[in-house]
């Protein structure tokens, strides 16, 4: 074999390594950007007493989580949600908060998290809120996740996960880059 085509082929086995990395990257980065992903919701468990921190004021949405991992522990419940009678309260003031029910049309799905939305509020300042969930006797589910959090729209979402994409795009685009360069580089001339 002569000198020049091993050369050659060990260009190109050097590109086809980066370009095989670049692609480990770009799917590594992307499963990390979508485990992250979880719209921002807070979870609970209910009935009972919880405290929840609101980062932004706005329209907030309460979803029943009838899939979801909570503390380690998996709840499969059915998809309608049980009866459930709520109060929320802004922790710093005291002052009850409205809570409006809405339709359970809104649904969400994080990985191993799928969730219907339930009610919604609205706050004025961001900041430490409690719940208070409370279920009729002889409930056939003794206890269910609820998350709490602002509505984002699937656009607000997309975006989410194009910005966490951003460094696994760049890195992936420069070892591909480093590929072309590699393999299609100047072959060195004769002295």
């Amino acid at each position: 074999m002569s000198a020049p085509a091993s050369r050659s082929r060990r260009r190109y086995a050097a590109a086809g390594l980066l370009i095989l990395s670049g692609i480990a990257a770009f799917a590594f980065l992307l499963n990390r950007a979508l485990s992250t992903l979880d719209g921002g919701l807070e979870q609970m468990l209910v009935p009972g007493f919880s405290q929840f921190t609101l980062s932004t004021p706005g329209r907030q949405m309460i979803y029943y989580e009838y899939e979801t991992v909570f503390n380690g522990i998996v709840y499969y419940r059915h998809e309608t949600a049980p009866q459930m009678a709520l109060r929320i309260v802004n922790a710093a003031t005291g002052a009850e908060i409205p809570v409006t029910e809405v339709p359970p049309k809104e649904r969400f799905a994080f990985r191993d998290r799928h969730g219907v939305s339930m009610w919604t509020f609205d706050t004025v300042e961001a900041g430490n809120y409690a719940i208070s969930v409370t279920m009729p006797p002889r409930m056939p589910f003794p206890r269910v996740v609820l998350s709490v959090g602002q509505r984002q729209t699937t656009w607000q979402m997309a975006a989410e996960v194009a910005v966490n994409m951003l460094p696994g795009l760049l890195l992936s685009g420069f070892l591909v880059g480093s590929a072309c360069v590699v393999a299609l580089g100047r072959r060195s001339l004769p002295r």
